[in-house]
């Protein structure tokens, strides 16, 4: 399996290993939650190592900033 994260690019708007550069300054409350995923899109965010769940976040958030059509999935 490809570790696609390792393939952003910096720029004001991606990921770095899982992360926004700007995400680690903000102090945003976190709420814990239960819900299931794909195993196949959890060995994903799992390949990276530890962290998957910040990586989740990550990914979250970059869909939200860059327009995702979450409506439409």
């Amino acid at each position: 399996m490809t570790n696609e994260i390792s393939y952003c690019k910096k720029n004001d708007d991606t990921l770095s290993n899982g992360q926004f550069y700007y995400a680690n300054a903000l102090k945003i409350k976190k709420e814990k939650i239960s819900t299931n995923i794909d195993k196949d899109n959890l060995e994903w965010l799992k390949s990276a190592g530890k962290g998957y769940q910040t990586r989740l976040n990550g990914v979250i958030r970059w869909a939200r900033m860059n327009g995702c059509p979450i409506v439409q999935m």
